[in-house]
């Protein structure tokens, strides 16, 4: 889901000057800032390694249980 977002950042910051709702809904947690979406770059492709590397486990494991 992250990895998503991240291809909207450019809106979400277009979305502070279009909509005073956004803000309003977001006053106790604040809008993402650069910092945020840096965290969340990195986050994901850490994320992404453990997903890789999850998939070669259970795709060995698949192959492995048919061939019995």
């Amino acid at each position: 889901m992250l990895d998503v977002a991240e291809k909207f950042e450019k809106e979400y910051k277009q979305i502070e000057y279009d909509d005073p709702q956004y803000l309003i809904a977001l006053a106790n947690e604040g809008c993402p800032n650069s910092d945020d979406w840096n965290r969340a770059c990195m986050f994901i492709k850490v994320l992404k390694v453990f997903y890789d590397a999850t998939l070669m486990f259970v795709g060995s494991l698949m192959l492995q249980y048919t061939c019995f």
